[in-house]
């Protein structure tokens, strides 16, 4: 049975969008890769927190020429840690770099979203899942409590 909301025709498809700004326009992949990491924990955290899966992932980058780049990564089962969607995103980021052009703002977009499903894994160790889903749990407490930049992984820089 579905329980989604019954939604018009006209209505726009749910979706959840992350954004940076640079202060200064910015060309260097290293730091690219650092925000859109931290893009996508942040995204993470909103799917987890309304119990949403996205199946893509979607990344467009504004360059200081006014251009335009929107480049995705899919995957069939819907996705919502940090890792999968990090991953999904670096795809999604090495497609769109095609430019040496800097880059003014970085936009992280999950679609496609659907429900979580109770159903356990298949071919997944239980106990890995279980210890990936609790130190989620225990990071999106924390930055709940303490603000979103209080915990992050080391290779993600500190967005404002």
């Amino acid at each position: 049975i579905d329980e989604n909301a019954v939604r018009p025709e006209e209505e726009r498809p749910p979706r959840v969008v992350r954004e940076h700004i640079f202060s200064d326009d910015c060309a260097d992949r290293t730091v690219l890769k650092g925000v859109v990491g931290a893009l996508a924990a942040q995204l993470g955290m909103e799917l987890r927190a309304t119990r949403m899966q996205a199946r893509r992932v979607g990344l467009q980058l504004d360059y200081t020429d006014g251009t335009t780049v929107s480049r995705q990564a899919s995957v069939r089962k819907g996705v919502a840690d940090d890792d999968s969607l990090l991953r999904l995103a670096m795809t999604a980021l090495e497609r769109s770099l095609t430019r040496r052009t800097r880059v003014r703002s970085c936009r992280l977009i999950g679609d496609r979203l659907h429900g979580r499903s109770p159903q356990l894994k298949l071919f997944t160790d239980p106990a890995t899942g279980r210890k990936k889903e609790q130190l989620l749990t225990a990071m999106d407490r924390i930055r709940q409590r303490f603000g979103r930049e209080a915990i992050r992984m080391g290779s993600q820089p500190v967005l404002h």
